[in-house]
């Protein structure tokens, strides 16, 4: 972690899948003038070849993270679902729903600009 957190201009960390990860970047990022920002990985596909925590477990993680500290801050979920399973782009969606009403968040969205 100490090393990650030592690369030039890292603003974000999408591989977030356990409160005491979330907690060693924590504690790294207090000397970093920027907020880091961490995405929680979620296993939506439930492979063996896959990382992440499991969807029932994103949402205390996601509320770990939250209160961690002024240094980080949660940013979002991510996941890599199996190739060719659409579905687990969708159980992902449903997730950060739920996870956003109970931790009482709006989603920013996409910006008009976007093409």
């Amino acid at each position: 972690v100490k090393k990650l957190l030592d690369v030039p201009n890292l603003v974000s960390i999408e591989t977030v899948d356990s409160a005491a990860l979330a907690e060693r970047i924590a504690a790294a990022a207090t000397h970093r003038e920027q907020v880091l920002d961490l995405s929680i990985q979620v296993d939506t596909s439930n492979e063996a070849t896959k990382g992440g925590v499991s969807p029932d477990a994103a949402l205390p993680l996601a509320e770990h993270v939250a209160a961690l500290s002024p240094h980080v801050r949660l940013a979002g979920l991510m996941t890599i679902g199996a190739p060719g399973d659409l579905s687990a782009f969708e159980r992902l969606h449903q997730l950060r729903h739920r996870i956003a009403q109970q931790l009482q968040v709006r989603s920013q969205g996409v910006p008009r600009e976007y093409p």
